[in-house]
């Protein structure tokens, strides 16, 4: 009988230590994004967020991009791939969704091949609590 109540205790400590963890921590999804960008074009990931204490307003956004070519860029080219900004602010909510752009001429690297990228979202709320990191689908910057 001692054991039963042993396990059961067990159960219910790890079941509150995992719901206080994820206690106020964002969560992103990508909703929509452009799988090929045309020259003169834009990238726009369309994420959805969620969080229980409605604290992203403010916070901080970051996306990294990552390039996935076999052709490497020269040296004297290598592009900025983390860029990190401000969320607006807004009243608090607990979820919603926000939209990332660039364009084409900051995604543009090679002048003889496409381009192929993944990008990695995140978010970080006003009280410090960075959400999961989410990955896109592969993304084509067409060179011309």
């Amino acid at each position: 009988m001692k054991n039963r109540y042993s396990v059961v205790f067990c159960l219910l400590a790890l079941v509150v230590a995992c719901s206080k963890d994820n206690q106020g921590k964002p969560s992103l999804s990508i909703e929509s994004i452009t799988s090929i960008v045309p020259a003169g074009g834009n990238m726009e990931a369309k994420i959805k967020f969620t969080q229980n204490n409605g604290k992203l307003s403010g916070g901080t956004f970051v996306a990294i991009r990552n390039r996935l070519n076999q052709t490497p860029l020269p040296p004297s080219e290598q592009p900025v791939d983390t860029i990190t900004g401000p969320i607006p602010t807004f009243p608090d909510k607990n979820k919603g969704d926000m939209v990332f752009t660039l364009p084409w001429v900051f995604l543009h690297e090679s002048d003889i091949e496409n381009d192929t990228i993944v990008f990695k979202f995140a978010a970080i709320d006003t009280d410090n609590h960075s959400s999961d990191t989410v990955v896109s689908e592969k993304i084509v910057i067409l060179f011309q």
